[in-house]
């Protein structure tokens, strides 16, 4: 769902995140810390999958108004941010 991307993106560059989605935000924190506790962070997430977000997120249609201004802002913050900001994915060829 683009949501669920947005919010990831989001959450990986430390950007706000609207009011609508503040306890989705609050949910994806608590989950990433239990996996971290439980051991089971990078496994479970995968290093490539935040750099894997940005195209998934860049091939959806149809978004909404509000979908559309923050993945503006997720593309505005990747701009300014330092190279690898968000990892390196892995395409296939």
């Amino acid at each position: 769902e683009v949501d669920e991307l947005l919010l990831q993106l989001e959450a990986a560059l430390a950007l706000p995140t609207p009011a609508p989605w503040q306890a989705a935000r609050q949910l994806l924190k608590l989950r990433a810390l239990k996996q971290a506790l439980e051991g089971r962070g990078a496994v479970a997430q995968g290093l490539a999958a935040p750099a894997a977000w940005l195209p998934t997120t860049l091939r959806q249609s149809g978004l909404s108004p509000a979908q559309r201004q923050r993945l503006q802002a997720v593309v505005a913050a990747l701009r300014s941010a330092a190279p690898g900001a968000l990892g390196s994915a892995t395409y296939a060829t």
